[in-house]
């Protein structure tokens, strides 16, 4: 089975109709969603991310998990679809050690929302 196949079952899934009714629904603030384990989720919300007119924001617990994620909706979605937002310091920011590389990820990031919403 092929990743679009793959998708193509996540998306005709009764709870991916049910998630889209309820993010079209303007009341509802906040959605938690739980039961998917590991590339499960991102499968998942691939189908939304690829027909969105706006930008999705996934918040992770730390910089390996979000590390994770990002790969996954990379393969998913293409490099050029999916943006990664990490810390910008190097070590805890108690440090003070500032990562240049993470500075213009960040900057990039930033700027492509900011043109989403205009």
């Amino acid at each position: 089975m092929t990743i679009n196949e793959l998708q193509c079952v996540y998306t005709a899934h009764p709870n991916s109709t049910a998630l889209r009714d309820l993010l079209h629904n303007k009341e509802i603030r906040h959605i938690y969603c739980q039961g998917l384990q590991l590339s499960a989720s991102a499968l998942f919300f691939s189908s939304f991310v690829s027909s969105a007119q706006h930008p999705y924001v996934f918040v992770l617990s730390d910089l390996e998990e979000a590390g994770y994620y990002y790969h996954d909706f990379a393969q998913l979605l293409g490099t050029d679809n999916v943006l990664f937002f990490p810390s910008s310091f190097r070590r805890a920011a108690k440090y003070g050690q500032k990562d240049t590389a993470n500075e213009i990820l960040r900057t990039e990031v930033l700027g492509r929302l900011r043109t989403a919403t205009e």
